[in-house]
């Protein structure tokens, strides 16, 4: 099973809506992936990921089905820092939390990075633990159980092939980090945030009767360049 996690085109965030460079850049990623099949192509209910689901979706005629877990304001309740006078920032963004997230203190915590004192004011617990029930119950429904003891997922039933999801770029560090037992702290300040229209590629492998979560690309914006893609490029990534 392949996972196409892809963040939303430019967006007026106003109006929560893709502007006219955004639903340009939707298009140039469905032609560009018109050949791949996807079994399945979900999306946020946020109006700009929707919009940008179904520029994807319309070349294979599907329809996509709306996941509010997805949604950007879902997750970064708990995420988003408030920084008084009206101002919010991402803690990824936020120069003491990144130092504080890669102290080494923090990393030797792992998962439960959050249990540092340097974020005792923080919902980074909760977050984790809303999102980590939130994911795991959208790969269970797509066939693959997450066994968080051993980091590692067990198939409960046939998996599909291909399957899109379209949503936000603060979403893609929660989910990707929880999906992929990497730790929020770490993920978020190693890998950029998601561009426009960028596509992060997971690929679950079977190993000894237990899969594991891969990422064949990240961030990957060549629709932006290129025509299309066919299944064989994807293949031999």
């Amino acid at each position: 099973m392949r996972i196409y996690l892809i963040r939303h085109g430019d967006p007026n965030y106003a109006l929560d809506c893709l502007t006219e460079l955004g639903k340009e850049q939707a298009q140039k990623l469905g032609k560009y992936y018109k050949d791949i099949k996807f079994d399945a192509i979900y999306c946020s209910s946020q109006g700009r990921a929707t919009e940008t689901a179904n520029f994807l979706a319309k070349p294979h005629q599907i329809t996509p089905i709306q996941q509010d877990w997805s949604r950007e304001d879902n997750g970064g309740r708990f995420f988003i820092l408030n920084l008084g006078n009206d101002k919010y920032q991402w803690p990824f963004w936020e120069p003491n939390h990144i130092k504080a997230f890669r102290k080494t203190e923090t990393i030797n915590r792992g998962l439960k990075y959050y249990e540092d004192p340097s974020f005792e004011n923080d919902k980074f617990k909760e977050g984790f633990e809303h999102m980590a029930k939130l994911s795991d119950e959208f790969l269970e429904s797509l066939g693959l159980r997450h066994d968080r003891e051993n980091n590692c997922y067990r198939k409960i039933k046939e998996l599909p092939g291909n399957i899109a999801l379209v949503a936000h770029g603060g979403f893609a560090y929660s989910f990707l980090s929880n999906m992929l037992d990497i730790p929020y702290s770490i993920f978020s300040t190693t890998f950029q945030c998601m561009d426009l229209t960028a596509v992060t590629i997971i690929d679950f492998v079977e190993v000894d009767d237990r899969y594991y979560g891969k990422i064949l690309r990240y961030n990957d914006t060549a629709h932006l360049r290129e025509k299309t893609i066919n299944s064989k490029q994807v293949a031999g990534i």
